[in-house]
């Protein structure tokens, strides 16, 4: 059995989260305790999860808020979340991808991995306890960069857990439109940025 003072017990590795769609990364931490606490490292350039940083946010959420379901043209994510957790929905948007329509809901403790969401695909964000999640992004955060689409459009096809019957939503997110729209959207975007 091993000890706080254990060198075994000081590196404990998370194990990684496959995805179900395409492009998205989950990338286990490790982390580092000791008596003061835990150290991990959120992001090395030579982990190549296929994005450039330019920016780095912190967002705090209260018990049962639901922030989304938002998606990107112009930037991904890379998420991490540093004290809570954080139940993560994403929906595959993009006409072009294998995984279109592919939809997953996944549990991220803190400190457990960092998780890179490509362009094209919604993500949403529920919190059942008070949760503390830093991200980073491709190209400046813009608010012209974000689509919506509602939380609960039954054809997003995320199973949001029972906990998430009504959550507190922005005025925005609660204005937000389809998910069959939101592809529009990103067919049409992503059409005139390619072509």
């Amino acid at each position: 059995m091993t000890g706080i003072g254990d060198r075994a017990s000081r590196r404990t590795h998370h194990r990684v989260m496959a995805s179900e769609i395409d492009g998205v990364c989950f990338r286990a931490l490790e982390t580092h305790p000791d008596e003061r606490g835990v150290f991990a490292e959120l992001y090395r350039s030579e982990w190549a999860l296929g994005l450039e940083v330019v920016q780095w946010n912190v967002v705090t959420s209260l018990p049962d808020v639901l922030r989304g379901v938002h998606c990107h043209i112009h930037h991904d994510d890379l998420l991490g979340v540093a004290q809570g957790e954080l139940i993560l929905g994403l929906a595959d948007a993009r006409r072009e991808s294998p995984t279109f329509r592919r939809a997953e809901l996944r549990r991220v403790p803190a400190l457990s991995a960092v998780v890179r969401v490509p362009v094209g695909v919604a993500h949403g964000f529920y919190f059942e306890d008070p949760t503390t999640m830093v991200y980073a992004v491709s190209a400046y955060w813009d608010t012209a960069d974000e689509l919506e689409c509602r939380w609960d459009d039954p054809d997003l096809g995320i199973d949001w857990p029972g906990s998430a019957r009504d959550p507190q939503l922005s005025p925005r997110d609660e204005r937000a439109g389809s998910f069959s729209q939101m592809i529009d959207d990103v067919a049409t975007d992503r059409g005139a940025i390619l072509g």
